[in-house]
């Protein structure tokens, strides 16, 4: 089932109490869905200088900067429940990262129980996950990744997926890390989605399928206080 704020009652209000706090490291950032224009813009900016300039594109110019970011918004406008974070230093306010949160990939790949009887569970994906050429190995993506995290469970999600270019092996590395935690998905799990349906909906054919299994949120025990009670 597609996710929408509509089916989590005061999801906007819930995001904000997610994530309008800083997520600190030694470097300074904080991560922040992506949620206004000026948002979408500076997104777009980090992805066209890393995706397009880093990896050898045509050459920057202010017409193909102001096309890419037209397609961004119209692409995120189309990903229904789906949503991006952007890393920023605290002290300059910079983009130094982004990595996006989506129902989108996972949809229909769930196969039903033959029996009826077991959870299926409840997958969200992530993609798109990108740190600035000078801002490596300085704690931005375990940044993004906590916050993506966060927001899954927010969701009531029950696992992540991820792909990773099977030659990309820092990355592999990185998400296999203990803090990170993602493994190779459980031979259960893999009973339950067909991976193959996902990696062409992901357009990861070939690349190598990571899962995490979540924690349950943690519900605040109710307490007497005196007459009446509140919440500990």
């Amino acid at each position: 089932k597609e996710y929408s704020p509509k089916n989590h009652g005061c999801y906007a209000i819930r995001l904000s109490i997610a994530f309008f706090f800083l997520l600190q490291t030694a470097n300074a950032l904080y991560v922040e869905p992506v949620t206004t224009s000026a948002d979408r813009h500076a997104l777009a900016d980090l992805r066209f200088d890393e995706w397009i300039i880093e990896e050898g594109g045509n050459g920057d110019s202010f017409q193909s900067r102001q096309a890419f970011r037209m397609a961004t918004t119209d692409i995120m406008e189309e990903r229904k429940g789906a949503v991006a974070f952007l890393a920023r230093t605290d002290d300059t306010n910079t983009p130094v990262g982004a990595a996006e949160l989506s129902p989108i990939e996972v949809e229909d790949v769930v196969i039903s129980c033959e029996d009826g009887n077991c959870k299926p569970p409840s997958i969200l994906y992530v993609t798109d996950v990108l740190t600035s050429r000078d801002h490596r190995r300085k704690g931005v993506a375990m940044s993004l990744m906590e916050a993506v995290e966060a927001e899954a469970i927010v969701r009531s999600g029950s696992h992540l997926l991820l792909h990773v270019d099977p030659d990309n092996s820092a990355a592999l590395k990185f998400y296999q890390q203990k803090k990170i935690g993602y493994k190779s998905p459980s031979s259960e799990l893999m009973k339950q989605i067909d991976a193959l349906k996902l990696a062409k909906s992901a357009n990861t054919v070939g690349q190598i399928l990571l899962s995490k299994v979540l924690p349950k949120p943690k519900k605040k025990r109710l307490k007497t206080a005196g007459k009446g009670f509140g919440r500990s």
